[in-house]
């Protein structure tokens, strides 16, 4: 039950696209999201054994309304956070989220799209 005057935030399909190698920075937010109410997908707690875990992923990419990048100098040579972005960018334009994470710059994305 919340009080009178509290503000409600728009839950959302969050997916979180990072490289394997930022694992440590990121691990924090999902919870912290879910604590929000937003349901995440976050492949560590999202992928099952035994689940066609690629098909997942895509159903995951296709269901989001928040896409989340962590975007650093791992992800930039992470196939899999490529992939990624480039799918939220065609099925949401306007809606990817893209944290930078170290030295790195957003125009550093550019180049590959």
């Amino acid at each position: 039950m919340s009080g009178a005057g509290a503000e409600q935030t728009s839950a959302k399909r969050t997916f979180v696209s990072y490289a394997s190698e930022d694992r440590a920075r990121v691990t924090g937010l999902a919870p912290l999201l879910r604590a929000l109410g937003h349901e995440v997908f976050f492949d560590q707690r999202s992928l099952l054994p035994g689940q066609h875990w690629e098909q997942r992923i895509d159903d995951a990419l296709n269901n989001a309304e928040a896409p989340l990048v962590f975007w650093t100098r791992h992800a930039a040579r992470s196939k899999w956070v490529l992939y990624e972005y480039a799918r939220f960018s065609v099925l949401h334009p306007d809606a990817v989220l893209t944290a930078l994470l170290g030295n790195v710059d957003l125009g550093s994305i550019q180049r590959y799209f």
